[in-house]
């Protein structure tokens, strides 16, 4: 039925309509393609699931027990039944499914069905608090059944501020205590894990809300090494409110006590210009871009997408045969909570490290010419053709790493050989000084190089100021009869790195 309505955009938009508006021009879905796809959905698993309705449980091998009912109405459970876990997902409002849902329900089983839902047509517009307080009516009568100690464990697709602070709130005040907190801002997904059964903390009053936003952002862009979007920062202002115990206790404090304050706070603690610099990006909205620190005070790690590069390589030859979910689900285990890196970059490593195994095409392998034996020879002989090119245009030549081109006792060129694209240890770090500093790395890392400098503006702004020479394109030049220096620092530019990897040779 959702397939079928005329909510979905043409020719892009929404990817899943929230308002019962009809655009200007949709797209109709065939439902009948809807329906086969549903069939193979359905049925994807090669082994079933056992499923029964409440109160027949399933077998002692395991199963799902469906209890078409609210929570209050299925506990307490029996002694031998009460759960050591809880799973939910955290449902986004949505004013158009809501309401459409209870229309279909009346149309498919009667006017009898949509009475439970008649909710939905009440109210048009669902803001943060309502969404908290029906969440606490949910978790609170389920914390008063739950053991001391039981888990609770939570999804949110979706994840957007207001929906951020809906779930946070609702769990203390029921009188749940977190452990921990991921996200994936990519996909708009965050994770909860909270323990029931915890003595209440005393609530933390907090006059101004600013310096401890201020702080906690200030912390967490040092462990991150790289700018990090609005929704990122307004989650660890937020979890920093959790560790302070500052979050009110009850529904009533919550409404007016949170109420637009903690944005607010939120965007003051951003403005402050001397400590934070803000990255406007396309949409050149105040919400919109990257923050970073205005001064890089002390010793700043790695950027994290250079640490995620280097976590998969590891992977990759420790484990020969692997999925692309392996590699993400083992990446994200390294890189926990507010740094679970964007699943697209662990995609972009993979691609440019990796290929499809010949047996089985759903593993992947590190590709021939990635083992650290073969890389370790292209950099020996990307080594040899620039010392042999730079004698060749009468300059002096050292060896190392950088290798550098002198004439006159000056640096015109310091080549930094590398096989893989962790170039902010050297962006980012003091270096020789030198007319021209120049990457020689693989093709192949064309396309994640690329890709990092795209998402991290702090690394393409460090990284504009350097050139980029893949060893395909130096083979090329040092097999040219006629080469100046002129004509050398012309062709270098010709094989920049790219989103896309270049299909013919340049000609001319």
């Amino acid at each position: 039925c959702d397939e079928a309505n005329t909510l979905w955009p043409h020719p892009s938009g929404r990817s899943r309509p929230r308002q019962l508006t009809i655009p200007p021009q949709y797209r109709e879905n065939n439902l009948w393609l809807a329906l086969e796809a549903a069939v193979d959905y359905w049925t994807q698993f090669d082994t079933p699931v056992p499923l029964t309705r409440w109160p027949d449980l399933p077998p002692e091998s395991g199963g799902i027990c469906l209890h078409p009912g609210r929570v209050r109405t299925l506990l307490p459970l029996p002694e031998s039944l009460i759960p050591q876990a809880v799973m939910t997902v955290f449902p986004r409002p949505n004013q158009a499914f809501w309401t459409l849902a209870a229309i279909w329900s009346g149309w498919l089983w009667g006017r009898e069905m949509v009475t439970p839902l008649k909710g939905a047509f009440d109210r048009l517009r669902y803001d943060w608090y309502w969404h908290a307080n029906a969440l606490d009516q949910v978790l609170g009568h389920l914390a008063r059944h739950l053991p001391i100690g039981a888990r609770l464990f939570g999804i949110a697709p979706e994840l957007q501020p207001g929906l951020l602070l809906s779930i946070l709130a609702a769990a203390r005040t029921a009188g749940f205590q977190i452990l921990n907190l991921a996200l994936r801002t990519d996909t708009e997904t965050a994770q909860f894990a909270w323990v029931s059964g915890a003595p209440a903390r005393s609530l933390k009053k907090i006059a101004d809300w600013s310096p401890l936003f201020e702080q906690a952002a200030c912390l967490h862009l040092g462990q991150r090494a790289e700018p990090a979007d609005h929704l990122t920062l307004y989650t660890t202002g937020l979890t920093a409110l959790v560790e302070q115990h500052a979050l009110p206790l009850t529904m009533d404090s919550v409404r007016t006590e949170l109420s637009g304050n903690l944005q607010n706070s939120l965007n003051v603690a951003l403005r402050n210009r001397s400590l934070f610099r803000h990255f406007p990006g396309a949409s050149r909205s105040a919400e919109g871009g990257l923050w970073w620190l205005q001064e890089e005070s002390g010793e700043i790690p790695m950027p994290l997408s250079d640490r995620v590069e280097m976590e998969v390589i590891r992977y990759l030859q420790k484990n020969p045969q692997c999925t692309p979910p392996e590699v993400d689900q083992a990446i994200c285990s390294r890189f926990t909570g507010l740094l679970t890196p964007p699943r697209e970059l662990i995609y972009q490593c993979l691609e440019s490290y990796a290929e499809p195994s010949a047996e089985d095409g759903e593993r992947w392998q590190l590709s021939e010419n990635e083992s650290p034996e073969q890389r370790r020879a292209d950099i020996e002989n990307a080594a040899r053709l620039l010392s042999f090119t730079g004698e060749r245009l009468g300059l002096e030549v050292t060896a190392g790493n950088p290798l550098l081109w002198k004439a006159d006792g000056r640096i015109l060129y310091a080549f930094y050989l590398m096989a893989s694209s962790v170039v902010g240890r050297f962006l980012f770090s003091p270096q020789p000084i030198a007319d021209q500093r120049v990457f020689v790395l693989p093709g192949s890392r064309s396309k994640l190089l690329a890709f990092k400098l795209n998402r991290d503006p702090r690394l393409a702004e460090a990284a504009a100021a350097w050139r980029f020479l893949k060893f395909r394109h130096l083979r090329r030049l040092a097999d040219r009869t006629y080469l100046t220096l002129e004509t050398w620092n012309e062709l270098l530019e010709h094989d920049q790195p790219s989103g896309e990897d270049a299909v013919q040779m340049r000609m001319f």
